[in-house]
């Protein structure tokens, strides 16, 4: 007798091959869950982040592929939107925090500053790039 898991089930199984994650993250009812899935290709997470900007930042596999593949942030630099959505998120990897603190978009800078795990060294360099 097979278990037929249906697609919110399947979208929060960590078990769920990629491709069927890619497929269920075009369904409404299932992206948050793919954005948390740890076996969600990093692309997918990419354009999920805006959406979803709290579960991509908290999704191990997410936060791996940031410290494994670095030319993956070149994505998300492309995007301001969702530079800033993932800047606001306690928890955020550093690297998308340094990538933040590189943009020239206020909407990123001000993200950063809401975040409330931002580290102090962090607003202080904020401080000291806008006194120059």
């Amino acid at each position: 007798m097979s278990v037929h898991l249906s697609p919110l089930d399947q979208a929060l199984d960590p078990g769920t091959p990629a491709e069927t994650l890619r497929f269920l993250a075009k369904r409404e009812e299932c992206r948050a869950a793919v954005a948390a899935n740890p076996n969600t290709p990093v692309e997918v997470l990419l354009r999920l982040a805006m959406a979803f900007p709290r579960e991509v930042a908290g999704n191990v596999g997410f936060m791996l592929a940031v410290m494994t593949e670095p030319e993956r942030l070149d994505e998300l630099e492309a995007s301001t939107h969702t530079l800033a959505a993932l800047c606001r998120v306690p928890g955020v990897p550093e690297a998308v925090l340094e990538l933040g603190m590189r943009s020239s978009e206020i909407s990123v800078l001000r993200s950063l500053l809401v975040n409330p795990n931002l580290p102090a060294s962090y607003v202080e360099r904020l401080v000291r790039s806008k006194e120059k």
